[in-house]
């Protein structure tokens, strides 16, 4: 009867030992599944986000974004530069006078602007370039005949900063230029030019041009009459004209020592014209076609171009008619 018993012990451990076996062998396989299900889940929602910041949509109701392309959302939303430069100064002026410039800059922007530096200097359309200087540069970090400059630091939005310049010039045409910089990258300059009217005394010439007969036909000629009258007080040099014709009407020959290449004509350079002296020039023209012809005279003159006076033009208008049928 023991014997019996312990038999039936044995076999009942057996069973218990394997029914335990196969539950947690059955745990294992169906906890395995589960872990690796989380870890996908997982590796899926770490690319989303990734996804989701790399075309920078919202997520949470917040915005994804590399910190350069927030900079320049905010640049873009933000405030916006801007600045207004003018320059006032006379038109005419009477040479050896002074003069006063006024240089104006506005911040027109919706921004504060820094580092705002200033430059004025001068350009020459005829004249000496040394005939004309700075005396006063109100508030400039630095001046000297030619050049006057400023470092206003910061200006903010709306301010407006005048600055008074006081100039003197023997004569001639002259230009202030001014050039504004910033730290925000703005760039602006503005220009105001003013004509010494003793310069253009001294050197005043009258030029005039004229035709013998208006209104031709085609194949008719006429005369251009060209006159030069010095009415300044000094001597003009190697005086030159060159006449330009359209194509209504050719040139066909000229007074005194000309040159004519097709539709120009070229004068001799006059040696020397004293002031309250004229010189006059004829040339000889036939009408080619009908039409409104324009003929176009330059002067200009050693003395001119040293100073780099422009060429002084004239224009004489002659209406050429069709060719009349006898």
């Amino acid at each position: 009867m023991q014997k019996f018993v312990i038999v039936i012990l044995s076999i009942l451990l057996t069973l218990m030992v394997l029914s335990c076996h196969k539950t947690t062998k059955l745990s294992a396989e169906e906890i395995k599944p589960t872990i690796l299900s989380q870890k996908q889940d997982t590796q899926q929602q770490v690319n989303y986000s990734q996804t989701k910041l790399e075309n920078k949509v919202y997520l949470n109701n917040e915005a994804l974004a590399k910190p350069n392309d927030q900079q320049i959302v905010n640049f873009t939303n933000g405030s916006k530069p801007g600045l207004n430069v003018n320059v006032n100064c006379p038109a005419i002026a009477f040479s050896a006078k002074r003069v006063q410039t006024t240089i104006t800059i506005e911040n027109t922007g919706d921004m504060k602007l820094s580092d705002v530096n200033i430059r004025a200097s001068f350009t020459t359309h005829y004249g000496k370039p040394d005939s004309i200087r700075f005396i006063s540069a109100e508030g400039s970090s630095f001046v000297s005949d030619r050049v006057a400059t400023w470092n206003i630091g910061s200006l903010n939005v709306r301010e407006k900063k005048k600055y008074s310049v006081v100039i003197f010039c023997g004569g001639c045409k002259h230009c202030l230029k001014v050039v504004v910089d910033t730290a925000e990258g703005i760039h602006k300059q503005a220009e105001c030019c003013t004509e010494w009217m003793g310069c253009l005394i001294k050197y005043s010439l009258l030029l005039e041009c004229s035709d013998t007969i208006d209104s031709l036909a085609v194949d008719e000629e006429t005369t251009y009459a060209i006159k030069v009258t010095h009415h300044g007080t000094l001597p003009h040099h190697n005086v030159k004209i060159e006449v330009v014709f359209p194509k209504e009407i050719s040139p066909v020959s000229g007074s005194g020592k000309c040159i004519i290449n097709g539709q120009r004509v070229t004068v001799t350079p006059y040696p020397i014209l004293l002031p309250g002296k004229q010189i006059q020039w004829y040339i000889k023209a036939k009408a080619i076609s009908p039409g409104d012809a324009r003929v176009k005279v330059y002067l200009t003159s050693g003395s001119l171009e040293k100073f780099r006076f422009p060429p002084m033009t004239e224009e004489e208008s002659t209406e050429v008619k069709p060719k009349q049928e006898n």
